[in-house]
């Protein structure tokens, strides 16, 4: 009985905050997310303006996509020269008419050409391409602004209430 209501305590302890994210994510409604992130600031309620101009000019709140760190090699080449020595021991006749064999050392020199390659590795920062800058995260898109979600959150039924009745993102004449 115990493990029963433990389980289901427990099963009450994640599934509420689940529950509760669904519907306090502003990021589970693509289409909603597009049309926040393309609405005008003039066309937004005054506390989320008041909000934005709070977050202008800040652009922490930008993140990429895709990595901006590029690790460049370079190869570099050396050419080194190196002296080889040979002995050579061959035979040939020596003593009294010849009759004697002896042994002969000969010494050659030679230079032979190594090769060494090294590669050296270095980190560039490159910019981030336009197309896949993002808000970081605890971040969502606002009318082309970075806005902390607890921000968004607060004023989402609001936006959604207005969308809706068709007051929000109506095109000017």
């Amino acid at each position: 009985m115990k493990l029963i209501l433990s389980s289901v305590f427990i099963l009450g302890l994640v599934l509420v905050p689940i529950l509760a994210w669904d519907v306090a994510n502003p990021e589970e409604d693509e289409e909603f997310n597009d049309f926040l992130a393309s609405l005008k600031e003039e066309d937004l309620p005054t506390e989320l303006r008041r909000e934005l101009r709070q977050v202008k000019g800040d652009n922490n709140h930008w993140c990429c996509r895709v990595s901006t760190v590029k690790t460049i090699s370079n190869t570099y080449s050396q050419i080194r020269y190196v002296q080889d020595q040979h002995r050579r021991k061959s035979y040939g006749k020596c003593g009294l008419w010849g009759w004697k064999r002896c042994s002969r050392w000969s010494t050659t020199y030679s230079q032979r050409a190594v090769y060494d390659t090294k590669y050296a590795y270095r980190n560039v920062n490159v910019s981030c391409p336009a197309n896949h800058l993002v808000c970081c995260n605890g971040y969502h898109k606002v009318a082309n602004h970075c806005l902390p979600l607890d921000k968004v959150g607060n004023n989402l039924e609001h936006l959604e209430k207005l969308k809706q009745a068709g007051k929000l993102g109506r095109k000017r004449k």
